[in-house]
């Protein structure tokens, strides 16, 4: 389900991003007679751009404002294309600038939705769904749908153009005779959307809550009856509406006749009815049914003597009679039905009494028969008695299945005494292997004891070897640095003594050539 409110909203509210169509021209496109292409070239022709873009709200504010101007001047003039020539007075009187305090609000909760799985599909329809509005802007969340709309709209509506500002209050059906009268901007985005539910297959319903006095009451229409009455034409409505008023006056009849016979039968039983009668029950019998508009019927028969065409009259008079005795029986059905739900209502409440007097009989030592004897004789009432003994059967039935429970703990703790024996048996052997474990275990913590101050001996060892092995690699680091010295000093005299050879070799050389 669908819940709907609606509040109002201020202009500095509204977001340019959220602009749902292009203002005005999408709106009043209806009343053109013509074809898309022609009626984008009529805009160019008077001077308005269909395809302006808006920066922010005040500039969207000012453009509508002026190309609303330019239409009021075309429809004075008359100069109007292809508009449909009964829109003109509405183009030239009705279509006013757009004032910032006439927005609204008007929230879709999507909560409570019948398959969640479907509500991305429900949010793609709203979004896709335009207003009637004149100005309209749409804001999606998670789980809510915010239609923002200002209350001027143009709608086709029975076949007639309107023009007007739609009402504040929260309508669900197009079942109204006048646009103007009501909010029609709210009632037409429902129908359209409820088509499009029933064509995805998406079975919901929409609701809202309105106070009266210091009650709430809430209103359901599943989208079957909003279609219903979107697709009625003007006089279809109004049938409908009339079907519907008489059937409520019937009800309304009927239930005023089934209160007033049951009225009348009680005093008759408290008048007729001896006490200890316990089989003869008057509110049973039923009064004889009678013509539901005789005295309607009665006044016709003067018009029909006093008229000149008497055939015509006999022939009216015959159908007025046959509509006459279809609503007697209809009238007399609902009056039956419902003496029969003001009985058993009645019955329903008292027999709570007349079960706990027939509990008191029997705790008293009475037997059931006698005890029932007593109630009848109290309450006179077949109904009450009959649900006073299904109470009583009820506490019978739960005394066999509390006798059935009782049986079946009964095995259940016999099994569980038997699974606690064996469970028992089972911690006792258990019990045995863990003393023997335990035993074993001491035998080896003395075997670990013994080991753990062995090896510590021999880790006093290996502390003091190891204290040596550190000592040997710093004596054998010294004499590693040692021999690198020693290494050094050979490579250094080998440098000389290789210069010394070449000197020698130089000086030689020298000597030979003196």
């Amino acid at each position: 389900m669908i819940s709907v409110t609606l509040f109002k909203v201020n202009f500095d509210e509204l977001n340019i991003n959220h602009l749902s169509k292009r203002p005005l021209l999408d709106s009043i496109k209806i009343f053109y007679t013509g074809n898309e292409f022609e009626y984008l070239e009529f805009l160019e022709k008077i001077g308005i751009n269909y395809y302006k873009k808006f920066n922010n709200i005040f500039e969207l504010n000012n453009e509508v404002n002026k190309e609303i101007k330019i239409f009021n001047n075309i429809a004075t003039n008359e100069q109007i294309d292809k508009f449909n020539f009964k829109t003109i007075n509405l183009l030239k009187r009705n279509l006013k600038e757009i004032n910032d305090n006439e927005y609204i609000k008007l929230n879709f909760d999507l909560r409570n939705i019948n398959d969640k799985a479907q509500i991305n599909t429900i949010k793609d329809i709203l979004i896709n769904t335009d207003s009637v509005s004149l100005v309209d802007f749409k804001e999606v969340e998670e789980e809510r749908f915010s239609l923002i709309y200002h209350k001027k709209g143009a709608i086709n509506y029975n076949d007639e153009f309107s023009l007007y500002n739609s009402r504040d209050n929260i309508q669900l059906l197009e079942n109204f005779k006048l646009a103007k009268d009501n909010n029609f901007i709210l009632t037409r985005f429902i129908f359209e959307i409820s088509k499009k539910f029933k064509k995805a297959g998406i079975d919901e319903s929409f609701s809202y809550t309105y106070q009266m006095g210091e009650t709430k009451k809430e209103v359901i229409k599943n989208i079957d009856e909003i279609i219903f009455w979107g697709n009625l034409n003007k006089e279809e409505k109004e049938l409908e509406k009339e079907k519907i008023k008489q059937e409520k006056e019937l009800e309304n009849k009927a239930t005023e006749l089934a209160k007033d016979e049951i009225k009348k039968e009680q005093n008759l039983t408290r008048d007729s009815l001896a006490k200890d009668s316990t089989d003869k029950i008057l509110e049973n019998e039923k009064i004889i049914p009678v013509l539901y508009n005789i005295k309607t019927q009665e006044k016709h028969k003067d018009e029909i003597i006093e008229s000149k065409e008497i055939e015509k009259d006999i022939e009216k008079t015959k159908i007025n009679i046959e509509k006459i005795i279809e609503q007697s029986f209809e009238l007399y059905e609902k009056k039956e039905i419902e003496k029969a739900n003001i009985r058993l209502q009645k019955a329903k409440k008292d027999s709570y009494d007349a079960y706990n007097d027939l509990k008191d009989y029997l705790n008293n030592g009475l037997s059931i028969l006698d005890a029932i004897k007593n109630i009848q004789q109290k309450y006179r009432n077949e109904d009450t008695i009959n649900f006073a003994t299904l109470l009583f059967s009820q506490d019978i039935l739960n005394i066999k299945f509390k006798n059935e429970e009782i049986s079946s703990l009964k095995n259940e703790i016999s099994e569980k005494e038997k699974q606690e024996a064996i469970l028992i048996e089972e911690i006792t052997k258990r019990e045995d292997t863990i003393s023997k474990l335990k035993g074993s275990i001491q035998v080896k913590n003395n075997e670990m004891t013994a080991l753990k101050i062995e090896y510590e001996k021999e880790l006093e060892i290996l502390k003091e070897s190891d204290m040596k092995l550190k000592e040997l690699e710093i004596f054998s680091k010294e004499q590693e640095e040692a021999l690198n010295d020693l290494e050094t000093e050979n490579q250094e005299l080998s440098n000389k003594n290789q210069e010394l050879n070449e000197n020698k070799i130089r000086l030689e050389s020298e000597i030979n050539s003196l």
